[in-house]
């Protein structure tokens, strides 16, 4: 079986508030077994590979002797598939998002050959309070994307091309053209942060592909 896999967080808070925290999982009748510690704030971990299950994710927080659970999700994980675990504190909680970015598997149930998947980009604002406009004159795509409310854009065409994100508000101003690899890659994450220095940074993040 092809074992299930999950990209370690996102993590988007304050640095004081994001200490000790740790994503876990607990087997059926096991202990606590880790996916990623120590998180920290704008961070993004790899893959971990799990075999098929339903589990149920927890953020916890380690306090000394004791652990305060903070959030947590059930995520289906089966055969094959790819799932981005985000987590994110809103309104003063902390909360756990789960994301099926499985792509299209490269055959048909009859065997025969599948195309080429559509290739996508899915967008990621952790800027509270902030609505942004991102738009692609090469690839002819325009998206708003509020606070916590990922958006994707797909069917893009399968090249290198700029992307576009101004943004002016009474609390930042930031304006980007970056560049963006849909001839290798068949998904990107695409993630807008506050950054450790109170400046607005946008990174992309190639996603799960099968091989």
């Amino acid at each position: 079986m092809i074992p299930a896999e999950v990209p370690a967080p996102i993590l988007g808070d304050e640095p004081k508030l994001a200490e000790n925290l740790n994503l876990v999982y607990n087997d059926e009748g096991d202990k606590p077994q880790s996916i990623a510690g120590n998180l920290r704030p704008f961070s993004v971990g790899g893959y971990a590979e799990f075999t098929p299950a339903t589990r149920e994710i927890r953020l916890i927080q380690n306090n000394g002797k004791s652990q305060l659970e903070l959030a947590k999700a059930k995520v289906e994980m089966k055969p094959g598939s790819f799932h981005t675990i985000i987590v994110q504190k809103a309104n003063g909680q902390y909360a756990l998002s789960s994301i099926d970015d499985t792509p299209p598997p490269p055959k048909n149930a009859d065997g025969s050959t599948a195309p080429p998947p559509s290739k996508r980009i899915i967008f990621y604002n952790f800027l509270p309070g902030d609505t942004v406009n991102i738009s692609s004159k090469d690839a002819g795509f325009l998206k708003t994307v509020s606070f916590g409310s990922p958006q994707m854009a797909a069917g893009l065409p399968g090249k290198i091309f700029s992307v576009q994100m101004p943004l002016k508000t009474k609390k930042r101003e930031f304006t980007s053209d970056i560049e963006v690899d849909l001839q290798t890659n068949d998904s990107l994450s695409f993630v807008i942060v506050q950054n450790l220095y109170g400046k607005t940074a946008a990174f992309v993040i190639p996603n799960g592909k099968v091989e």
